[in-house]
Formats: structure tokens, sequence, C-alpha cells
């Protein structure tokens, strides 16, 4: 148990030190030196674990993926589901902040950047599809599924990097209720009363 512990540790320190260089200095420039430095970690110890900087990378972003797509999994989908899976995206991205800013921005891991959103579609799909059939089918659907779908993975993820990019001035609820008032209001019914008021002038 000890032990495991140890390599549990170990990892996730080598992990954490990619993660801060990839924003740093762009993944092809890092070398394993670098992130055993910054680990203050060994390369013997280095090379117990993984075989090179690529398969670290590979690993880790595995690893932190699939975190949240356990997470999501503990979801039931159907109606009403989405705004708890909602606030679980963002707390698995203030828990991972430089895993979804890598991801999201780039940073030379271009092979990776669509990973997130493959898992957000792929459970967003999950929802709608069982919803709509205890609605009555996609015939109910003034747009296609595949456009709404790709409409709400791609703000959610918007949002997402944008609270992170701002030091995520609000919590993970505030920002899933806020994104909620966004995704069943629209900005027009947002601006509204807004426009209203030039209106009457």
């Amino acid at each position: 148990m000890k032990q495991d512990r140890r390599i549990t540790r170990t990892r996730a320190q080598l992990k954490e030190s990619l993660w801060n260089l990839i924003l740093k200095k762009g993944y092809d420039a890092i070398t394993i030196s670098d992130i055993t430095d910054h680990a203050n970690l060994g390369r013997t110890t280095f090379y117990l674990h993984y075989k090179d900087k690529d398969d670290l990378l590979t690993k880790s972003i595995d690893e932190t993926a699939n975190e949240l797509v356990q997470r999501l999994d503990t979801f039931q989908p159907g109606i009403g589901k989405l705004k708890p899976a909602t606030e679980l995206i963002f707390e698995h991205a203030a828990e991972n902040a430089e895993f979804y800013r890598i991801l999201l921005q780039g940073h030379g891991v271009q092979t990776t950047t669509g990973r997130v959103q493959e898992i957000i579609n792929h459970h967003i799909t999950r929802g709608f599809e069982l919803a709509l059939a205890q609605l009555g089918g996609k015939e109910i659907l003034s747009l296609p599924l595949p456009l709404l779908i790709q409409f709400l993975s791609t703000s959610l993820l918007g949002i997402v990097i944008w609270w992170l990019e701002n030091e995520m001035p609000f919590s993970p609820e505030e920002m899933t209720k806020q994104y909620y008032q966004l995704l069943m209001n629209g900005i027009g019914g947002i601006l509204r009363p807004v426009l209203r008021k030039e209106a009457d002038y």
C-alpha cells in the first residue's frame, strides 16, 4: 500500500511538471531533464514510470480525461441531468485548470485538443437521445440534433476556458447557473428588458 501511494505521488509530480512546462515553453521545447528538474526527481525515476515524454503526455491526458468520464458516468442521462453534469464539468476544470488550458488553447499539443470535447459531445448526445425518447422523439426538435449538440459542447468549453483565463471569478455552482441562464433564455432573452427600456425613450 505504501509503495502504491509513492508511485501515485511520483506520477502526479511528473504530470504536474509536464502541464506547468507546456504552458511556459510549449510541448516541443520540453526535455525529460526539464520535467525531472521541475519535479525535483531523477531521470532514473522518470524511466521507471514512462518510456519518454510522449508516453508521459499520453498517459497523463488519458488519466485526467478518464476522471471526467468516470464522473459523468455517475449521472444517468436524461431530462433534468444537464445542469448537475455541467456543474461537474466546471468542478473538474477547476481541479485540472492547467490540463484544460493546454487542451483548449493548444500549446503545441495539437493531437489532443479535441479529447475533452469528444467526451462532452458523447455525454450530451446520450442525454439528448434519452430525453427525446421520453418526450416523443427527434421530431419535436426544430433544429438538427447534431447542430444542437455542437452548440452546447462548444459554448460550454468556450465559457470554461474564459473562466479559467480570468482566474475563476465565480464558483463552479455560480458558473453553472449563469451558463444555464444563457442556455435557457439566450442572449435575446437576457437583453430583452434592456431593449424594452430603450424602446420606451
